[in-house]
């Protein structure tokens, strides 16, 4: 396959996965403060404000600007959807590396190869693990 075609072939099928990620995660999005965590890294980013341990001092900095915007309802289900951005870029990201992976290994790159990424990135998605922490505030889909 030649060098543009895979480049375009990656980036479609990126931004499908982001699309479909970030569709799931947003429309199942906390519309308010959630338990444990989230409360108090929604406050923090609101606030400027210093989290206890674990901390994400890098979260509290980009959490604030989204919890400041002027046009939404809630900040807390602004930095939800926030949450469900950075799980959908984090998908995005091991669909690339999977690419990476396989063009390391020397496996043509063939249609089968961004499709198997493709549904390892989804597969990736939808556990319950990342999808628990896609729809709330809390540092773990981050680091």
């Amino acid at each position: 396959m030649k060098r543009s075609t895979f480049l375009a072939t990656r980036d479609l099928t990126a931004a499908v996965i982001a699309f479909a990620a970030l569709a799931v995660f947003w429309r199942t999005a906390f519309p308010v403060v959630t338990w444990w965590d989230s409360s108090s890294y929604s406050l923090a980013a609101s606030a400027l404000a210093v989290v206890g341990p674990p901390g994400s001092l890098f979260l509290t900095l980009l959490g604030w600007p989204i919890a400041h915007f002027p046009f939404v309802q809630s900040p807390a289900y602004a930095l939800n959807l926030f949450a469900g951005a950075l799980a959908a870029l984090t998908v995005v990201m091991v669909y690339v590396i999977a690419l990476r992976l396989l063009r390391l290994t020397r496996v043509d790159a063939l249609p089968s190869t961004h499709v198997g990424a493709g549904i390892g990135a989804l597969t990736l998605a939808f556990t319950t693990t990342t999808w628990e922490y896609a729809v709330q505030f809390t540092p773990y889909m981050l680091t």
